[in-house]
Parts: structure tokens; C-alpha cells; sequence
């Protein structure tokens, strides 16, 4: 059978509260239907969508490269669905006693007519007009032209929602013949289905579930464009479910000429396991995972929702801080999920996660030291970027000379010597004039030389960020834009060789060093950071607080469950994984159980890597830098892996021996939670194994 209920990262089980409305549908299903009053421009044959216009009907709609073709009707304030393409509707049954006076029976439901009605007196079908007619309060009141006798069982069937028809549909089940015989024929099959409605194959009772189809239309977010290859198999999948549907119109068309209810009834559900079987079929025919879940996402809309889910564990033993969708950052708390978002336009980016990080500098919020000239700092003086009143200021004194202020040693001390260092600080101009200011790290362990000195240059009026040092050609800098006034500006440098103590200083410069100092020149400082990095290129990690001592940030350990998810398996599985890299080297992602990797994936110096057990190290992309976004798809199997990066063709792998024994997932390091890579989560979902084209559409996003 073709791959179908895939698994995606669900939003509303993890453990933050607010998962749900700040990641913005980008964990949710990776197929989902559009709904809206028009069919999204984009649409290609095989796209499904919600036609919202009718409110509160709403009708699911294929499009098949010419127009639109309807398949389900849902009411959206919970009462019962009518199909509009031969969905099967069990019959309304009103049910009254006789008691020889009373002539006039109200129904629970209006009827499109009187012709929709069989009406019975203990079992006998009664002539309409002759005996009965069909008015009064409402247009719902059967009334007898006689009492019934005492004690009598009087019972009105209503077949207003049983089938819908149109002589366009006939006319297509027509020319299905060959179809309609194969269903009708293959009773072994139907009688298979019927034993496991609530089996393992998620069927489920399609009469019992009618009343979820405005449950799961209202949960499937906007669909994501299948791959260009599956476009023409989910064509086919749509046009299967249509033939499907209308052989259930016909079927129902005869059984409703049924005058006994409960034969109706019992024929209403023989069709109903036809239509499953034959949808059945219609799916295992079908080749790529993307038409699979289209067709499950088509199957969900005619029963029940199948699409399997898994939720994430998170834990994380200190609290850490994200931007939020405003542009401020936020605290979270002991184990919460962290998802962040662009400091500038507050567009959710997904999931953040971090290994460890130390802030080297001990004042994360004070420049107050002994390296204060011609400058008064003032600590908790200005509304920090996380809407705290904790950020210091700056201020020149009008005096002649230098302006600086921080401290000269004694503020940081570091033992790692030949590392990478980032040096960072949110920053705001808070004065009536704006000037251009540095800020420098000097003393060891940078040897307290000019040329080892290392920061940035930064000009408020013009946004303008260089190197402190500008024939170092070992310094990288970079900044965000906040909301309020604030930037994070941050300055990266490459190892000297040495190791120590020293300090931070902010330095005002007006066309040089030495000036009359103005006191409407002012700069509010806040989160000021020095952290160890794994390469020249990486910017700083989320901001670490400190108050007169170094601080550790715990890593976030985050673990999805995989023996949960029904589209797991070990003995071969595909993933998909779209995600932004914020470091030169570490583990974005594995797959294994307890200590031991079945596979990851790994950043080295650029190189993006699928390793594994039994010596699998296939390098899937190159020249990749901190910042950039990447989509994954792979596959594993025995003696069978494959690798597409972005759309690129599959890398691949026929040697590998699995341990086939996987069990979790880790995001952002090894399954042990070392080897950590700080990066952005956007997406990830579990399939069977792939085709190589398939996984090269997939990636290609």
C-alpha cells in the first residue's frame, strides 16, 4: 500500500502553551487544504480546497486542470453534512406510537418533500395522500387522514439526505462499468474491510464519523503544493475518490426505491464498505508519498481524520530567552519550548534550539568599572529589550579627551586559547544627537594590543556596521534590528592563540577620539556578551544574563517519541527536515535509541553530513554558512540511504547495515544530547521509505 498517514510535529501537544499560535501552522500537517471563497491561483490538476462562499456550508472541491468539481458538502455549525458528489447519508427515522385519537406527527427535521418519506404503521407501507399527507408547522407535520390505532408503531423514514443526483454524475458512473464491477465483485476484500473498521488500518465507521468532517475540515491548515512529480498521481487519487463517490450515488439511488428502513439501512452500509475498499485499492495504486497524503488528507474530509501526529519533549535545566513576534525578547521558563521569530518583521521562524553556552562577562548589563573617562554610566536607567528596566546608559560629560566607558580587566575570564569569540550587546541611542560609536575587547586574551583588539563600528543615523579594526581581516560582525530602538550588534573573531582575562569598553567616536564632549550624546546598553563560538562566521546565541559572575545556559534536549508515530519504522523510514543552521559545526538532527545514532545529521566546517552506524558518511552539501536555510529529505534502509539537500540529486548509500532498532529523535545534537548545533527547527515529518525522485521534489522548497 502506498505510504499514507505521514507524521509532522503537532504544535498543540508539546509543552509551551503557546506553541500553537506562535509557530503558525509551520509544524502542522505538510499537506492541508486551502480554503477560501476561490480556488488558490497556484492550483494545479489534483489540488483540493474549501469552498467557503456558501457559510455556513462549506464544500470540499477538487480541481481537475479545467474546473472545479465538488466533492463533499460540510456544514460548519455541526449538523449533519449533505453530499453534493453521492456521499452516503444514513436515513432520518422518526419513530411514534398510535393512540387512536391523535392524527398529526411532528418530524425531528424538514424534508425536501413529500416523496422523500416512507411511512410505515407496524410495517405496512401507507399510501401517501390516501392515508397521510405532509404539511403543518414548519413543513415537518405528517398528518393521517385516520387516527392510527391504539398502540400502533408508526414510522417515518426521511430520505431527504441519502443521495444527491445529477444526470452529469450518472452519466459518468455509466462509463465506470468496469470499475463498478471490480467493487461489486471483490466481496472477499469488502468483507475483509468490514471486519477491521476500527482496525489497524484506521478506516473507522464512516456513519459514525460523518459528524468529524467539520472537525477535520476546520483543522487541515492551507495545503503546501505537492511536488511537481506526484502532481499527476494526485490527480489520479482525486479522480479515484470521485469514481468512488458516484458509484456510492448509485448504489444509493436503487436502495432507496427500498420501502423496508431497515433494509435500507443495512444496504447503506454494504455501500459504504464498498466505497472504502474501493478507496482502498484507489491508494495502493497510487506511487510518491506526496499523492498518498493528498489522498489522505481526500480520505480524511469522507470519514475521519487519520493523520497521525507526534508531540515533543523539551527540557532544558536553566531558563533561556527568543525573540518574540513583536520584536522584544522574551524569558522562558525551566523546560519551556522556545520558538522564535525575526527580531524585524516578527515572522515565526520555528523551533530554536541550543546546546550549552557561557557568558564569558560577568556585567551583562553595567559598564561601570574602573575604565570610565569623560562619561557617566548609570545601571537600570532605560527599558531594556525585554521590557525589563534593567539596561544602563551611557552619557558624555563636556569635557575635552576620550570618551569611553567599561572596564579595563577583570570582567571576563576565558581558558579556551585558540577559539573562536563572539562578542555582542543590545544596543539604543537614548540622546538628542546621534554619533557613531565602537566597542572594542581589549587586555588579554587578546595581548592588550590595538591590532588585537576586536568589535564593531556602529553609525545609528546611517545603520552602518564594520569592523572596529578594519585591516583585521579576523573579525566578522553582524546585526539585528529590534523593535523600540533597539539593535544586537555582534563581532566575531578568529582564535589568537592566547588565553586570560580582560574587559569590554564602549568607546564614542566623533570624527576621532579626542572631542568636546556633548551631554545630549547617550546610549543605552543592555545583555552585553562574550561567548565561545565554533566558527568565524557565527553570530551570538540567545542572550545569557549575568550580575557579577559567568552564567551557563542549559542545552535544550529536544525529543520526539518515534515508536509512537504509526509511519515509523526502523527497518526503513524517509524524513523530511527544513531548518536554519546558526553554527559552523554540530549534529542538527539524529535518529537512534539511547546512546547510539542510527543516523544524523551533521555540520562540519560547512559540509552538511548524513553519518550512521556500520561507518555511513555520505556529505549531502558544501559551503553552507551559519544562517542559511536548508530542506532535507532522506531515506534509510538496509543497505539502501539516500540524501537529497534542496532539490539537489539523491546522494546515495548501499552498504549500510541497520541497527533497525531507532526509537527517538533528537533535534539539535546527538541522541546521547551531545555534539549540540544551535539552530532553527522549522519543520519535520516522518514517511516509509521514498523513491530517489521523490525525496529530490521534496527537498526542492
Amino acid at each position: 500500500m502506498a505510504q499514507h498517514p505521514f507524521a509532522t510535529i503537532d504544535p498543540a501537544e508539546t509543552n509551551g502553551a503557546e506553541l500553537a499560535t506562535d509557530l503558525n501552522g509551520r509544524w502542522a500537517a505538510m499537506l492541508s487544504l486551502h480554503s477560501g471563497t476561490t480556488r488558490p491561483a497556484a492550483a494545479v490538476a489534483g489540488t483540493m480546497w474549501i469552498d467557503t462562499a456558501g457559510t455556513p456550508i462549506w464544500t470540499i472541491k477538487v480541481y481537475d486542470g479545467a474546473a472545479d468539481i465538488s466533492l463533499f458538502a460540510v456544514d460548519t455549525t455541526g449538523n449533519t453534512a449533505r453530499p453534493s458528489l453521492g456521499a452516503q447519508q444514513l436515513p432520518t427515522v422518526s419513530t411514534f406510537a398510535g393512540d387512536a385519537a391523535e392524527t398529526a406527527f411532528v418530524l425531528s427535521a424538514v424534508p425536501v418533500g413529500a416523496d422523500a418519506l416512507i411511512v410505515t404503521i407496524d410495517g405496512i407501507v401507507q399510501q401517501k395522500t390516501a392515508a397521510w399527507s405532509l404539511g403543518g408547522g414548519a413543513g415537518k407535520t405528517v398528518t393521517f387522514t385516520a387516527a392510527p390505532p391504539d398502540g400502533s408503531a408508526i414510522v417515518v423514514t426521511d430520505l431527504s439526505d441519502t443521495a444527491v443526483l445529477d444526470p452529469a454524475q450518472v452519466a459518468a458512473v455509466v462509463g465506470l462499468s468496469d470499475a463498478l464491477a471490480t467493487v461489486s465483485g471483490d466481496t472477499a476484500a469488502i468483507n475483509t474491510v468490514a471486519t477491521d473498521l476500527d482496525g489497524d488500518d484506521d478506516i473507522g465507521t464512516v456513519a459514525a464519523n460523518i459528524a468529524d468532517i467539520t472537525t477535520a475540515a476546520s483543522n487541515i491548515a492551507a495545503i503546501t503544493a505537492a511536488p511537481t512529480e506526484a502532481t499527476n498521481a494526485a490527480a489520479s487519487a482525486a479522480a479515484a475518490l470521485a469514481s468512488e463517490t458516484a458509484a456510492g450515488v448509485a448504489r444509493t439511488a436503487a436502495e432507496t426505491a427500498e420501502t423496508n428502513a431497515g433494509t435500507a439501512q443495512t444496504a447503506a452500509e454494504s455501500a459504504r464498505d464498498d466505497a472504502v475498499v474501493a478507496k482502498d485499492a484507489a491508494e495502493t495504486a497510487e506511487a510518491g508519498a506526496a499523492a498518498a497524503a493528498l489522498a489522505a488528507v481526500a480520505g480524511a474530509a469522507a470519514s475521519a481524520a487519520f493523520r497521525t501526529r507526534f508531540s515533543l519533549a523539551l527540557t532544558r535545566a536553566t531558563v533561556g530567552f527568543t525573540n518574540t513576534d513583536g520584536g522584544e525578547v522574551e524569558s522562558k521558563a525551566i523546560d519551556a519550548v522556545r520558538l522564535t521569530h525575526d527580531a524585524s518583521t516578527g515572522e515565526p521562524l520555528g523551533l530554536l534550539v541550543e546546546p550549552a553556552a557561557t557568558n564569558h562577562h560577568i556585567t551583562s548589563n553595567s559598564l561601570n568599572g574602573n575604565g570610565v573617562v569623560r562619561m557617566t554610566v548609570t545601571d537600570d536607567d532605560a527599558v531594556a529589550p525585554d521590557g525589563t528596566t534593567t539596561a544602563g546608559t551611557m552619557t558624555e560629560t563636556a569635557t575635552t579627551g576620550s570618551h569611553a566607558a567599561g572596564a579595563s580587566a577583570g570582567k571576563y575570564t576565558i581558558a579556551s586559547a585558540g577559539a573562536y569569540y563572539c562578542l555582542s550587546a543590545y544596543v539604543k541611542d537614548v540622546g538628542a544627537n546621534t554619533t557613531q560609536h565602537s566597542a572594542i575587547i581589549y587586555s588579554a586574551p587578546f595581548n592588550g594590543v590595538t591590532a588585537n583588539w576586536h568589535g564593531w563600528q556602529w553609525d545609528f543615523a546611517t545603520e552602518t556596521l564594520t569592523p572596529y579594526q578594519p585591516a583585521n581581516e579576523n573579525v566578522t560582525v553582524g546585526y539585528e534590528k529590534f523593535a523600540n530602538g533597539w539593535y544586537r550588534l555582534w563581532a566575531t573573531r578568529a582564535p589568537t592563540g592566547a588565553s586570560g582575562s580582560g574587559g569590554v569598553g564602549f568607546s564614542f567616536q566623533n570624527d576621532g577620539s579626542s572631542y568636546l564632549g556633548d551631554t545630549d550624546n547617550s546610549m543605552a546598553m543592555w545583555g552585553l556578551m562574550l561567548e565561545e563560538v565554533e566558527s568565524l562566521d557565527a553570530g551570538p546565541s540567545s542572550v545569557i544574563l549575568t550580575d557579577g559572575s559567568e552564567v551557563t545556559r542549559s542545552a535544550d534536549l529536544a525529543t520526539a517519541d518515534l515508536s509512537t508515530i504509526s509511519a515509523f519504522r526502523a527497518d526503513g523510514f524517509s524524513l523530511l527536515v527544513e531548518a536554519t543552521i546558526l553554527d559552523g559545526d554540530g549534529v542538527l538532527l539524529s535518529v537512534g535509541k539511547t546512546s547510539t545514532n542510527e543516523i544524523a545529521l551533521v555540520m562540519d566546517a560547512g559540509d552538511l553530513t548524513l553519518t550512521g552506524a556500520d561507518s555511513l558518511d555520505l556529505t549531502a552539501a558544501s559551503g553552507l554558512t551559519p544562517g542559511d536555510r536548508v530542506v532535507v529529505a532522506l531515506r534509510v534502509a538496509e543497505n539502501d540511504v539516500a540524501i537529497s539537500v534542496d532539490g539537489a540529486t539523491v546522494v546515495t548509500d548501499g552498504t549500510h547495515s541497520l541497527n533497525a532498532d531507532a526509537d527517538e529523535m533528537q533535534f539539535g545534537a546527538n541522541i546521547d544530547g551531545s555534539a549540540g548545533l544551535p539552530c532553527i527547527i522549522r519543520q519535520v515529518a516522518v514517511f516509509g521509505p521514498l523513491s530517489n525522485a521523490t525525496l529530490e521534489a521534496m527537498s526542492n522548497g
